[in-house]
Parts: C-alpha cells; structure tokens; sequence
C-alpha cells in the first residue's frame, strides 16, 4: 500500500489549520503524527479518512485519487479518529456484530473475525458488558477492535492512549507493538507524548501548526546518510528524505540490510557521507535541528 499527500491545506475560515503538506508513506509498520496538542495532528487525520475535505490538494491511495475513488478506499481502512463514543446500552459484542455487518461479514465468519480482533485486543473478558459500564481504556479497546474487523492493509488511530491511566496507556502500547510484530499493515497514529512515539514508531511525523517540521525513520536498523548530487536519482529512495539541506543535498535515513543495493544505484551518481547511526527520536532530531 502506498499513502501519498499532495500540497494538502485546510482552511477553516481565515484560519490554516494544516499545509501545505507533502507526505509519501510506502512502508509498512508505525508511522506516528507527534505534536504537541492543536498542531493539526486530528485534522489531518480527519481529511486522510474523508471525515474533512481538504481545502486544496490531493490524496492518493496506490495511485487512485480517493476524491474519486472514496467508497473502495475506505475498505482498506480501519479507523479510530477522535475519542470512541457507542450507544451505551449495547454490548461491545453488539457494536463488533454491526461493525463487521456493513463491512459485509455475517454468519460464522463474523463469530470468529470478532473473537480474533477482541482475543488481539484483549477485549474478550467485557464483551458482553453494556458499554455504558465500560472505562474508556475498555471503549479504547472496542474501538481498535471496530477498526481492525476485517484485517484492513491501513490502519488510522488518532491518540489511542489519550486520557487513559499509565497501566490502561501501556497496555494500549502493546496491543499496537504486537500488531505491528510482522510489519504487516501501516498503521497511522497521532499522540503528544515523545516517548510513546519513540517506544513505538518506525517513523516519526513531528507535525507543528499544521506543517511538517521534521520527519525521520526511528529504528536502529537505520543509519543516517548524507547525499550530495543529483537527488533525482535517488529514486524508490526518495521517499526515506527526512531532510533537504539544499537543492542537491539531503539527509536521509537507509535500512542497513538495503545499503549494498543502495550503494551500487546510487554512487555513480552521487556522493555519499555516513554521518552516524541513531536509534533514539530526541537524537534524531537535534541532529536534523544543527544542520
């Protein structure tokens, strides 16, 4: 799957509340939206799911204008924007069981998709509770269960951990840390906090009223690269640019399993520095600062 935001701006009234932004997401794992609260993280998030309609520019799924192609987009996706409300006098089974209805699931396939997102998101003990007796750890939960029904390729979750307690918040880590295990789908989530992002993320966003002020690859199985040259030829790795120093240079992180392959496109074309390696976002982040 391939995300890809062009010159994205959203006004409300004379206020910009984000943009323009440019953003490719083609790999799989934790692609976290860190900013402190009325950055546009929620915004964001509300026109990348067709909740708000961006006041200029385009998004693309795999190549497919969603303006144009909504409906069959949206099936891709599992979404959880905002703080999850449900009418409180049906059970969480019942909310999973009309979920999964207008995602066209029924019969025994429905009975066990609902067992396997609650058994993943250790919902399964208050299932048949009324909702209305449920903390808002537990409503947590059942909305990341309504998101995952039917195994979507992308995944949006907008603060899952918010206004939860500590114990509730690491728990809600772990069910996002066990799903992301194999790298299988990207999951798209927002939150405030740097050590949340650190402890989960394969990328950060750091959005900051409604711009992109730094984006980098969180992983230490990432080293960082200075690339002076044609940056034109960088090709499928354009997409890893954290940082563009000038019109021929840029600072991007690489997979280290991926450099030899890297090395052999690239440095016939361009010079090449390795600057250092870093596995921690605060790091990452200062050295994006001093250049």
């Amino acid at each position: 799957m391939e995300i890809k935001l062009e010159n994205i701006v959203k006004n409300y009234g004379k206020f910009r509340a984000l943009g323009p932004l440019s953003l490719t997401i083609s790999q799989n794992g934790i692609i976290t939206i860190l900013g402190p609260n009325g950055a546009g993280k929620t915004t964001l998030l509300k026109v990348l799911v067709g909740l708000s309609k961006p006041s200029s520019g385009r998004i693309y799924i795999n190549g497919k204008d969603f303006q144009n192609n909504r409906k069959e987009i949206l099936k891709n996706m599992g979404v959880l924007v905002e703080q999850p409300e449900f009418y409180p006098y049906l059970t969480g089974r019942e909310i999973l069981e009309f979920s999964g209805k207008l995602k066209g699931l029924k019969g025994k396939n429905l009975e066990e998709e609902i067992k396997r997102v609650s058994e993943i998101t250790g919902s399964l003990e208050f299932l048949d509770k009324k909702v209305g007796k449920y903390s808002r750890g537990m409503k947590q939960r059942l909305g990341i269960s309504v998101a995952l029904e039917n195994d979507p390729p992308i995944m949006i979750l907008d603060e899952p951990t918010f206004g939860i307690d500590p114990i509730g918040s690491l728990e809600i880590r772990e069910v996002l840390k066990n799903l992301n295990k194999n790298r299988e789908k990207i999951i798209i989530f927002t939150t405030h906090i740097v050590e949340e992002a650190s402890y989960l993320s394969d990328r950060i966003i750091i959005l900051e009223n409604g711009i992109i002020k730094n984006d980098t690859l969180n992983d230490s199985d990432y080293v960082l690269v200075k690339v002076t040259g044609n940056l034109i030829n960088l090709g499928k790795y354009q997409e890893m640019t954290i940082k563009k120093l000038s019109d021929n240079q840029a600072l991007i992180r690489i997979r280290k399993e991926n450099l030899p392959d890297f090395n052999r496109e690239i440095t016939q074309k361009n010079d090449i520095l390795f600057i250092e390696r870093s596995s921690q976002v605060e790091e990452a982040i200062r050295e994006l600062s001093d250049h």
